[in-house]
Order: structure tokens, then C-alpha cells, then sequence
């Protein structure tokens, strides 16, 4: 049944992009068009239009149904719960629909009818009223030096390659950047990320999370419209414990940059560690479909649907798979692929090869052991998984909250081991 609840399934938190709109953080959008679910509107940059209730549910399940076609037994069913009526009726409420969108500035028809099937909402609508400028990058262009963005791209480049087991080089790199251009945002952003990175998954560097979040807030400073300002200081306040402060930050970022799969992915990990599954499930999709060639964005998606959608978990530990073996058919020694790949396995009961997987990863003294903690969970191989995350916790692995956010590793937490690991984490 379509509920609030459900529509994180299908929707993201809308952000101000425009500030006419009044968007708040609880907004959804379809595409350039918000849904305020109090209000029961549709809205697009200074527009808005108040939809019916019969209208406005309707609506709700076309968007759950993620852009499959939706019967009209189910839409009738959805729009008028308990009541008979005829098909009539719904052919009025989808051109009511229609006509609010057309409105709003829309081009195309956004509700497609499915000859013998029912109606499909198109998800590649936009409406031209709200469309940025192509070519518009103002964040980077912006006090841009040519050699801090550099060394920036370096360290994102190792860190995708390496994932946690590479951020100690990584910081070092944007702590230089910062350093050679004060004035260029982005540098600021990029080592606030790697600094607060640096303590929860390697416990050293000598900085705090208090220092990554000044930090980031030098970056907003310098340049308040830099998504990945904006963005930094959701990644710095999620790893401080201060999920609400960090979803908005994301929301601003999010707004001034829709299209970036980084921010995406950072805001779907914060959400995921304060366990708000559905929302961080959703962002790490989005995160997957804007980047083709991500892989962990799908990992986390599934590890964050097993808590309420089991099946669109297997869908995203499928497409995981698929992306993890194709790097290493080109990269074997991809450290953060080797880590998916055992789990991904683990998630579509390939025991056998996830255990080989493990088994080899095992060999490697980094915090990137804790991939195999969860492989190890998932395969019920409790002793093995409690030994696991001691060697993470040896190489620096630092993040409590992930112990408690991650849904494979309930099993162990009546263990009198993991308590004393996790009370140790939380002393560090």
C-alpha cells in the first residue's frame, strides 16, 4: 500500500535549488517537479498546484511502482479505496494529472497509457522552467586553482581504487591543496571528507572530526553555493552524530548539484549509519544510475534494502556482482572491488565462492577487512566475523555507528566479544 514510508522507494528529498520554491527538507520531486506531501501540492520553481486527494493518491501509486506500468484495478483500487466506481473516473483523474504538470511547464506527457495494461509514469520528464544551464560549473570555477584541483582528483582517484586503505596518501594530498589555494572551496571540501574518513576508517592522521568539520565549514565560508561544500558538511556532522544537521546540508547540496553521484553516495552513507534505510537506499540507487561504473553505491543500496525490501536487495547485490567483476577484469588488484565482491557473492548464496573470496582478502592488513566482517555475517560465520573486525579495529577501523547501522551484523551484537570491540571502538 502507498504510504510516505513507501514513496522513499521511489522519490529523493527535494532541496533548494530556487529559493521562491519555500522547498523544505521533507519535499520529495519527481524529476524537476516537488511533491509536498503536507500540502498535498505539485510545484515547480514558482508555481504550485493543489491536487485533489483521489488525484494526489493516484500519483503516489504511479511513483511506487518506479516506473512500471500500474494496472488501473490497482490505480482504482489506490484512488478509491472500498468504492466501485468506473474506469471513467480514472480516465479524469490522469488528465487532471496531466493538465497539473502541463501547468507546472511540463512538454511532454508525463503519464503514459499503456494500451490493455494501465498507465506508466515517464521518468526522464523534465520541465524546462527549472532546467540549469549546461555547462554551469561556478562551484569549481570559482577561485579555481588548476593545481589543488589537481591534487584533489589524485586523491579521489586513490581513494576509489583503494577505498579506505588509500585515504592516508589521500589526505595528505588535499591537506596540500587546501594549503597552496585558501581561496578555492572545493580544496577545503575534499579534505574536510578525507580528514573526518581518515579517523573513522584508519584512526589516525592526527586531525579530529571536530577539525574536518571546520574544515568544511571554512569551504561553505569561502564559497557557500560549492555543492561539495555543502556536501562536506554533511559528511563532517553525519560522522559527529548529527543526522538532521547533516541530511540538510546534503539537501543544499544535493540542490545546487543534482547530477553528482559523489554527493549522492557520501549522503546515502551518512543516512545509512543513522539507519534511515529507506532514504539512504534510494540515494545510493541514484548515486549508481548517475555513475554507471559504481559498484559500491549498488552494495550499500542492497545492504540497506535487506532491512525492508528483500527482493530489490537481491536486484542491487545482482547489479553490484556484475559491476565488481567487470573492474576486475581490467584492475584484479582493485582493493574496494575485492571487498564488494565477497559480499555481493554472500548476498545471492554463492557461499562457496564468497568464503574463497574472504579467505584471500584475508591476507590484506587494512581497514578494508570490514567488507569481509559483513561477508562473513551474512554466511553465518559469526567466530570468523568477530576475528575479522578485531583486525579492522587493529588497522584503525573506527566508525561505532556502523556496527549498530550495519542490519548483517545483528547477529553478533549479543556477543559478549563484539560488545567489548564496539566498547573499545567508542573510547577511541
Amino acid at each position: 500500500m502507498t504510504s510516505k514510508q513507501s514513496l522513499h522507494r521511489r522519490v529523493s528529498p527535494a532541496a533548494p535549488d530556487c529559493p521562491s520554491c519555500g522547498t523544505t527538507a521533507s519535499d520529495l520531486f519527481i524529476g524537476s517537479w516537488r511533491l509536498r506531501l503536507a500540502s498535498r501540492t505539485l510545484a515547480a520553481c514558482d508555481s504550485e498546484i493543489n491536487l485533489p486527494p483521489r488525484a494526489f493518491r493516484v500519483l503516489l501509486a504511479l511513483l511506487d511502482a518506479r516506473g512500471d506500468v500500474v494496472s488501473r484495478d490497482a490505480l482504482l483500487d489506490e484512488g478509491w479505496p472500498g468504492v466501485v466506481v468506473s474506469d471513467e473516473s480514472l480516465t479524469q483523474v490522469i488528465s487532471e494529472l496531466r493538465r497539473a504538470f502541463a501547468r507546472l511547464g511540463c512538454q511532454t506527457k508525463p503519464i503514459k497509457t499503456v494500451s490493455r495494461a494501465g498507465y506508466q509514469l515517464v521518468a526522464d520528464t523534465v520541465c524546462d522552467a527549472c532546467k540549469q544551464p549546461d555547462g554551469d560549473n561556478t562551484e569549481f570555477a570559482a577561485g579555481l586553482d588548476l593545481e589543488a584541483l589537481g591534487l584533489c582528483l589524485e586523491a579521489k582517484g586513490i581513494v576509489a581504487r583503494n577505498g579506505e586503505a588509500g585515504m592516508k596518501n589521500a589526505a595528505l594530498l588535499t591537506a596540500e591543496a587546501a594549503r597552496m589555494a585558501p581561496g578555492y572551496a572545493p580544496a577545503h571540501a575534499y579534505k574536510a571528507v578525507m580528514q573526518a574518513t581518515l579517523q573513522l576508517y584508519r584512526g589516525d592522521g592526527g586531525s579530529t572530526l571536530r577539525d574536518a568539520a571546520e574544515d568544511a565549514n571554512a569551504a561553505v565560508r569561502t564559497n557557500p553555493r560549492c555543492a561539495h561544500a555543502q556536501a562536506a558538511m554533511g559528511y563532517s556532522l553525519g560522522a559527529l552524530g548529527r543526522y538532521d544537521h547533516a541530511q540538510s546540508a546534503y539537501t543544499r547540496a544535493i540542490g545546487l548539484d543534482p547530477s553528482n553521484a559523489d554527493i549522492f553516495h557520501m549522503a546515502a552513507r551518512t543516512l545509512f549509519s543513522a539507519r534511515r534505510y529507506r532514504l539512504a537506499a534510494t540515494l545510493a540507487e541514484r548515486a549508481a544510475a548517475l555513475d554507471p561504473s559504481c559498484f559500491y553505491s549498488l552494495s550499500l543500496a542492497s545492504r540497506a534494502a535487506a532491512r525492508f525490501d528483500h527482493l530489490r536487495s537481491q536486484v542491487y547485490a545482482r547489479r553490484a556482482l556484475i559491476r565488481v567483476r567487470e573492474t576486475l577484469r581490467y584492475d584484479p588488484e582493485h582493493a574496494r572491488a575485492r571487498g564488494i565482491l565477497g559480499l555481493s557473492l554472500a548476498q545471492l548464496g554463492h557461499s562457496d565462492e564468497a568464503v574463497e573470496v574472504v579467505d584471500d582478502n584475508r591476507s590484506c592488513a587494512t581497514s578494508m577487512q570490514f567488507p569481509d566482517v559483513v561477508t562473513r555475517c551474512v554466511l553465518g560465520l559469526e567466530d570468523a566475523a568477530i576475528e575479522s573486525l578485531k583486525r579492522a579495529m587493529d588497522c584503525g577501523w573506527r566508525h561505532a555507528a556502523w556496527l549498530y547501522a550495519e542490519p548483517s551484523l545483528a547477529v553478533l551484537h549479543k556477543r559478549r566479544e563484539f560488545r567489548s570491540i564496539a566498547a573499545r571502538i567508542a573510547m577511541a
